[in-house]
């Protein structure tokens, strides 16, 4: 147990310092819907079998992409699971509110660009869930029945497979298949099926560590990557940039990710510095004040050349407007200074490869 607490420490605190680093990182939502084929053993009786149960629960935490395949995140997920039998004739249903289960994760998404409906992916979770010791008694006219919880963290394991669906506004569909297995030294969780009848009732009896095969409908809702204040660039500004020279700088950076982050500083002395910036013909920044706090917007390549483009809205108190210019993709860092005013644009090429 200490060897898979201390795991599940590391995995947690891992996921934590990768959040701080520029990569992004957002508190998704997300909603799993699924059935589930459980797990049970019995020792004794015939006439019990199972049917697929419903299950729902509610998952959040901290989610790091490091570049455009692999996620790592914790979470934390909440909800009910049930398990539906046949009994002779008669069908019970035993909904047992699970959770809290504290997990984290990584996923693997493979894409591709030619496929415009959705992407295979893989996701491995690890982590622990709390199994609250509940027992459950219920009769019908045919039978009756007992369930009864252990009371322990018990920590699991759960890969994933499946595909996902790009919606707007960042949301996702997911369709998955999932198996979830249980480390218990101990059943988790017995059931005591009784017939009501007074000669030779039929009893019937199981046990499980409440391990499933789960087919899962996730809808995962996003978050926006950052703000992006060029939306309000007036109709002209685009004619003030011709009115400029643009100088294009004979250095270009190449990529492999399609993922960039974009961060501005001012590059000396604060004194008032504001500038807009263009990315492939399209404003994602206007009047941004530069200072000592780091302006971050994401920018996503296309493949081959990409065209980022710096227009200073004025040169503040000291001429000319010089920013400091950092391109972040996964855990490579680029640093350049652009230097712009009132005559003249800088610009720089975004390689893909």
């Amino acid at each position: 147990m200490k060897s898979q607490l201390l795991l599940f420490f590391f995995l947690s605190s891992s996921s934590l310092l990768l959040a701080q680093q520029p990569a992004k990182y957002s508190i998704p939502l997300r909603v799993n819907t699924g059935l589930n084929w459980a797990d049970i053993d019995h020792i004794q009786g015939t006439q019990l079998t199972q049917t697929p149960g419903i299950s729902v629960e509610i998952e959040s935490g901290i989610d790091v992409r490091l570049n455009d395949f692999w996620i790592t995140g914790i979470g934390l997920r909440s909800g009910f699971l049930s398990h539906a039998f046949d009994f002779g004739s008669s069908s019970y249903a035993a909904l047992y509110y699970l959770y809290p289960r504290f997990e984290g994760h990584l996923t693997r998404s493979f894409n591709y660009p030619k496929n415009k409906h959705s992407d295979p992916y893989f996701r491995l979770s690890y982590g622990q869930t709390w199994f609250d010791g509940s027992t459950l008694s219920k009769e019908t006219e045919l039978f009756s029945v007992d369930v009864n919880v252990a009371r322990k963290w018990v920590p699991h394991i759960a890969p994933e497979i499946g595909l996902i669906k790009k919606l707007e506004k960042q949301n996702q569909m997911q369709l998955a298949l999932t198996y979830f297995h249980s480390f218990s030294d101990i059943p988790l969780i017995n059931f005591q099926f009784v017939e009501n009848q007074e000669n030779n009732p039929n009893r019937s009896t199981g046990f499980s560590n409440l391990n499933y095969l789960g087919l899962v409908v996730r809808y995962n809702f996003g978050l926006k990557e950052d703000l992006n204040d060029g939306k309000r660039v007036p109709w002209t500004l685009n004619g003030e940039v011709r009115d400029r020279d643009t100088r294009k700088r004979k250095e270009a950076f190449t990529f492999n990710q399609s993922r960039v982050v974009l961060q501005l500083t001012d590059n000396a002395q604060v004194d008032g510095d504001s500038v807009s910036v263009r990315f492939n013909g399209n404003w994602i920044l206007f009047e941004t004040p530069i200072d000592d706090s780091k302006k971050r917007v994401v920018l996503y390549l296309e493949k081959g050349k990409n065209d980022l483009l710096v227009f200073a809205n004025n040169e503040g108190r000291i001429s000319p407007n010089t920013v400091r210019v950092r391109l972040l993709s996964g855990f490579r860092r680029e640093s350049l200074t652009i230097s712009t005013s009132l005559d003249r644009n800088e610009s720089v090429d975004l390689i893909l490869k």
